[in-house]
């Protein structure tokens, strides 16, 4: 009988190891999904900001082109401005 119980404790104890490691392989596998996340979201931002960047330059293009080009660059730029495409970058 008392054989049986040091038995049943050692599976009990054994069952608890088996849990703790589980446990501590999740919460890394958590870890490294967390600074996954964060990674990707602080690259997407870096990508964001390149995207607005780029877009003021174009912006900025065209303005300058408006004010300073001659009648056939005006009229290219305003076609470019109608074309859906362009304006939806």
């Amino acid at each position: 009988m008392l054989h049986q119980v040091l038995i049943q404790m050692i599976r009990l104890e054994i069952e608890q190891n088996k849990d703790k490691v589980l446990i501590e392989a999740l919460t890394k596998q958590l870890e490294i999904q967390k600074n996954i996340a964060e990674f990707s979201d602080q690259e997407l931002m870096k990508a964001q900001e390149q995207i607005m960047s780029q877009k003021q330059r174009i912006a900025d293009i065209l303005n300058l082109i408006m004010i300073k080009g001659d009648a056939k660059q005006m009229d290219d730029v305003e076609k470019l401005l109608q074309n859906k495409e362009f304006l939806s970058l």
